[in-house]
């Protein structure tokens, strides 16, 4: 009878023994069935290690273990804990000096993170498609967010960006669609392509004074982006081949809640596209250090009603304002010298023009189709008007020109230049000259 006692209660004693290791807060020989891969670092002493993966994807909680078979844990290797889609709350132990890449990446019920002061950079795709994820504590020894880490972390809906931090990769909070605002510290220099690509509910960004690189679509398709702040007192530094901030093409593309932006000085570069189909915007300030405007700039921005280009612009590129329906006033500055293809095309609000001295060239379908202009100013100094370029303009019936009616004839004119444009009357210092008058010569 003493016998079978002692074997059922060892059997007991082995059954909750496979019960702890195997269940989703066991530690499957002494380390919670985590495996280990030995490292060494440069510079560090005595044996280390890093946690590999996780044998139970079913845990709910992690415990790192300070050291495996005698070697000091330092660090979570890449895709440890990836998949574990019940763990909830994560806490990583001071002394962990590194989380590797997707090492939480598919965390489906990851809610809260907490990382240690000994981490100094968060890797690629650390925390991708973590969907729950609410709350994440950064250091303030964190500088450095790699591509990816934080993608579809869809239920986040702020996080705090250390002062320490330099450096936003790309992607890195794409698709974080509860992220409702968002302060990028003075320290950071760049925000890679795509880093906040369709963050639907972002409602306001704020450039740190240290930017000089705002990658493409980096804040595209934000709907619901109201304010961006980009400060002032930033400066183009010619001495080291800097030349100013640069906010790359489709930066703000997309941002159909977005109704004014002020671009201060010490912005040199606007990329192309960088906001068009902002279909809400409808109050600009250009900065005096643009000194290159991409194509595009404001395409389809059909609530713009009025701009004024710095005297520093000195073309109105391919497209800059194509289809802005509601543009009635442009002030071209002192520095234009060439208005480039389909730059106002469908600019159908459009009806008074004065271009500035120092103009050559009016490039192809540069106004085609503005219908409601009705008068143009052009200067002395234009050469070339390409083809098609007021092509539809229905309501074109005067063009005051700076020069004698010889200069006028003199001008490269293209092909149907002025194809559809109402029966106009050209005033030039010395007389007039009449569309009739320009077709029959032409007909010779």
């Amino acid at each position: 009878m003493k016998k079978k006692i002692i074997i059922v209660s060892l059997i007991c004693l082995l059954f909750l023994f496979i019960s702890h290791i195997f269940s989703p807060y066991g530690f499957l020989s002494g380390y919670g069935g985590m495996e280990h891969r030995i490292i060494e670092e440069p510079g560090v002493s005595g044996k280390t290690c890093e946690i590999r993966s996780i044998e139970n994807k079913e845990i709910k909680q992690i415990h790192l273990p300070r050291s495996m078979n005698g070697y000091k844990v330092i660090g979570i290797g890449p895709r440890a804990f990836t998949g574990c889609s019940n763990l909830t709350n994560v806490k990583i132990r001071n002394g962990i000096r590194y989380v590797g890449s997707s090492a939480f990446a598919n965390c489906e019920k990851l809610e809260k993170v907490k990382l240690p002061d000994s981490i100094t950079e968060i890797r690629s795709q650390t925390f991708k498609e973590c969907p729950s994820l609410t709350e994440i504590l950064i250091p303030d020894c964190v500088t450095r967010i790699e591509h990816e880490a934080f993608q579809e972390c869809t239920a986040l809906p702020g996080i705090d960006l250390p002062d320490s931090l330099t450096y936003i990769g790309e992607n890195a909070f794409e698709e974080c669609t509860s992220l409702e605002s968002i302060v990028i510290p003075d320290r950071v220099t760049e925000i890679g392509n795509w880093s906040f690509h369709n963050c639907t509910s972002l409602k306001s960004v704020m450039l740190g004074k240290g930017m000089e690189t705002v990658g493409a679509r980096s804040f595209s398709s934000c709907t619901s982006l109201e304010h961006v702040e980009i400060p002032e007192g930033m400066t183009v530094d010619m001495s080291e081949g800097k030349m100013g901030l640069f906010i790359g093409d489709g930066a703000f593309s997309g941002c159909t809640s977005l109704t004014s932006v002020t671009i201060p000085a010490g912005v040199g570069h606007l990329g192309s596209g960088a906001f068009e189909f902002c279909t809400a915007l409808t109050d600009v300030t250009l900065g005096n250090d643009l000194y290159l405007i991409g194509p595009g700039l404001f395409y389809g921005c059909t609530a713009l009603e009025s701009i004024a280009l710095p005297d520093c612009a000195y073309d109105v590129t391919i497209t800059m304002f194509y289809g802005c329906t509601s543009l009635k006033n442009v002030d071209f500055g002192d520095g234009v010298y060439k208005i480039d293809e389909s730059a106002f095309a469908g600019c159908t609000s459009l009806e008074h023009i004065v271009l500035p001295d120092g103009l050559k060239t009016i490039d192809d379908r540069a106004f085609q189709d503005c219908t409601a202009l009705t008068d143009i100013t052009l200067p002395a100094d234009i050469l070339e008007i390409d083809q098609l370029a007021f092509f539809g303009c229905s309501s074109l019936s005067s063009i005051h020109y700076g020069g004698s009616t010889e200069q006028w004839q003199s001008i490269q004119f293209g092909d149907s230049w002025d194809n559809g444009t109402a029966n106009y009357t050209v005033y030039c210092t010395d007389g007039t000259l009449t569309k009739d008058d320009l077709t029959l010569n032409r007909d010779r």
